[in-house]
């Protein structure tokens, strides 16, 4: 992954990782960091969301059992 930082004549940072469509900025090198990290967990953990809302889930049981005990 590619994270592209730049500092503008206004002393602002830019950062942006272009394959996960992610821009942020900050006047600050340390909160840009900080930023950065805080958007690749949210993307990562929207993915990780979408990935189970789309995932099969198929239950195996021994000895041939015929249902599943819900404490509910």
């Amino acid at each position: 992954m590619d994270i592209k930082i730049e500092y503008d004549k206004n002393y602002w940072y830019s950062a942006t990782i272009q394959e996960l469509g992610i821009i942020t900025e900050w006047n600050n090198f340390d909160e840009l960091m900080k930023n950065i990290s805080e958007a690749i967990d949210c993307y990562y953990e929207t993915e990780k969301k979408d990935l189970l809302k789309k995932a099969k889930f198929y239950l195996s049981f021994e000895n041939n059992a015929s249902f599943i005990q819900s404490n509910n």
